[in-house]
């Protein structure tokens, strides 16, 4: 099991001394009061710790390299109280390595007109020292979050919420162990790359083994460990042997426990974060880990198929910013810019929390408008039902070396309109793809070789023809 990190987030405030001791008390004692009502609110996934205020390019630079050394650190909210000299920041934001955040508020909330003094503006000085910042940090060319308005509005607590769970990503990220067993599937681009890049880009370090010393592991996995995790799977899991002998079948979950435990023991000792496999190449593994990898990623632990170390086929919610426009001119600004975005949402989420989700990461001056709403396709019977079984009986008749089992379908398709007049609507092509054939549907040299054409003719012929017995 990969432990989650319990990671904080830095608040670090900007001051200065030219008003005295009293005055750097009263920017100290407000900025625990932001910190304490952040940890309250209830909004945000992670704490907030407060720091001592800054006011020196040594304490400044000195806090960010801490920050860097600290692994529970995940970023550092920064806001300018009194005006806060910007030069002081430069060592400290050129050595700092993790997400930045810019706190852009006040401490009040309205302005004192009846008792504003100068001594008040001298020590309130947020508008002046964040302009000053934010003038720098722009200056240097350092990627940063803003977040603009009163620390006490729950949308402005929900706004640093959303940047937490993205700067936690980032962390995660950034030190990705990835174990690769064997190659990319053979001939297919997809699952190419530059693991150097990606190292120097994200912190990606993609190391590769022979299929065999992953094997060693899985033989020397004590037999009592694998009559015990065959037992949780029996415990935990519904299994079908569809028709095959019981024992015999126990036998072959045997062989997945046995990976599963010899794998699991490979990453923890290597201190790897995610796996990649390939069917073509098993080596001395008796199975190709199905099972296994699974539950593995049930852990925790990340997964490519067929040699794809760059990304896992995980299901979850989609946004991809397919249409973007903006100036009719390179010299023009834009009055406005319009973007739409494709949205393809997870079978357990609706529209309404998708669309909820998308407007957290813009401000409230942002229009929407939805142009084509379509709730997720319910998901079809499979378990014990007499239509999943027939289809099931038919694929193995035309493929019977055939492993099946349900899927989620991340494309769109009519079959999102089928639905609602027949409920066992099934996602299945019946066609046996090749190479990097799969990768070119609805692309360039979209083809078909003839003993799949063949063989697809063949399974919609028996799909049909026995048609009459599914109603027996």
């Amino acid at each position: 099991m990969i432990a989650v990190k319990n990671y904080k987030f830095w608040f670090c405030t900007g001051s200065q001394d030219l008003y005295g001791d009293e005055c750097l008390a009263h920017v100290a004692e407000h900025s625990r009061i932001i910190v304490d009502c952040l940890n309250e609110s209830g909004i945000l996934p992670y704490e907030v710790v407060w720091k001592p205020t800054l006011i020196t390019n040594e304490l400044i630079r000195r806090t960010f390299n801490e920050a860097n050394a600290d692994d529970a650190c995940a970023g550092v909210i920064t806001w300018m109280h009194t005006f806060s000299p910007a030069k002081s920041w430069i060592l400290g934001l050129q050595e700092f390595r993790k997400p930045l955040m810019h706190f852009h508020t006040q401490f009040n909330q309205e302005i004192p007109y009846d008792t504003i003094d100068m001594d008040f503006m001298n020590e309130n000085q947020s508008a002046h020292g964040d302009r000053e910042y934010g003038h720098m940090v722009t200056r240097m060319g350092i990627e940063r979050k803003v977040i603009v308005g009163h620390w006490s509005d729950e949308k402005v607590v929900g706004r640093i919420a959303a940047w937490m769970r993205t700067a936690v990503g980032i962390m995660e990220s950034s030190h990705v162990r990835v174990a690769r067993f064997a190659d990319n599937m053979r001939n297919v681009a997809v699952t190419e790359g530059d693991k150097v890049e990606a190292q120097m880009k994200f912190g990606w370090e993609v190391d590769a083994y022979p299929v065999n010393e992953l094997a060693e592991y899985v033989k020397a996995v004590p037999k009592g460990d694998i009559t015990a995790l065959v037992d949780e799977y029996y415990s935990k899991y519904t299994i079908l042997p569809e028709g095959r002998d019981p024992e015999e079948f126990k036998r072959h979950v045997a062989v997945q426990a046995q990976i599963e435990a010899g794998l699991e023991k490979f990453l923890l000792e290597k201190d790897y974060h995610a796996i990649v496999t390939h069917f073509g190449d098993l080596g001395e593994l008796q199975q190709l880990p199905g099972l296994a990898i699974q539950r593995l990623m049930e852990k925790g632990y990340g997964f490519g198929a067929e040699g794809d170390w760059k990304t896992a086929a995980m299901v979850r919610t989609t946004c991809a910013l397919t249409q973007l426009e903006g100036s009719p001119a390179h010299n023009v600004i834009p009055k406005q810019a319009k973007a739409t975005v494709n949205v393809r949402v997870d079978p357990g989420e609706t529209v309404d929390t998708a669309f909820a989700r998308i407007k957290e990461r813009f401000d409230e001056g942002t229009a929407y408008e939805l142009a084509e709403v379509s709730e997720p396709s319910p998901i079809a019977p499979f378990h014990d039902d007499p239509a999943y079984d027939y289809l099931r009986r038919v694929i193995h008749s035309v493929y019977p070396s055939a492993g099946i089992a349900p899927y989620v379908q991340t494309s769109c398709s009519d079959a999102r309109r089928f639905h609602r007049i027949c409920p066992r609507t099934y996602r299945f092509a019946g066609i046996l793809f090749k190479g990097d054939q799969r990768n070119r549907v609805h692309g360039q040299d979209e083809n078909l070789d003839v003993d799949s054409y063949v063989k697809g003719i063949g399974f919609y012929t028996e799909f049909i023809r026995n048609l009459d017995a599914l109603g027996k």
